[in-house]
């Protein structure tokens, strides 16, 4: 099982968002690497775009059945940062998408959002 904390669903355009990638292994593995990334997309009608702000590999050691690992993490904003919104036709979000690389597995995957606000 895998799945991100976030310390805050709110980030100010300029600052850092925070969490842990958590993740507890069903069985005896060795992951080849937990991937982040900090990421911006829209959704809506007519096409959709993304784009990376931060990206981080993390090498992890093996891992018994059942045991947990917790990976903290922090990316920093853009000061110009577009704020999250949404509108009628699109609406623009951001989160952390984390991808857990198992050899001979399927991956385990999570995803959670934050809103991006103006700087106080």
């Amino acid at each position: 099982m895998f799945h991100i904390e976030l310390d805050s669903q709110e980030v100010a355009a300029g600052g850092t968002v925070r969490g842990t990638a958590v993740f507890t292994a069903e069985k005896e593995v060795t992951p080849k690497r937990i991937r982040l990334e900090a990421l911006w997309s829209t959704r809506g009608r007519g096409d959709v775009s993304s784009g990376v702000v931060a990206a981080a590999d993390r090498e992890t050691a093996p891992v018994r059945a059942g045991e947990t690992v917790r990976v903290p993490f922090e990316a920093p904003l853009p000061a110009d940062a577009p704020r999250s919104f949404a509108g009628e036709l699109i609406e623009l979000y951001y989160c952390v998408r984390g991808r857990v690389d198992l050899p001979w597995a399927f991956d385990e995957k999570a995803e959670a959002e934050f809103a991006v606000v103006p700087s106080p």
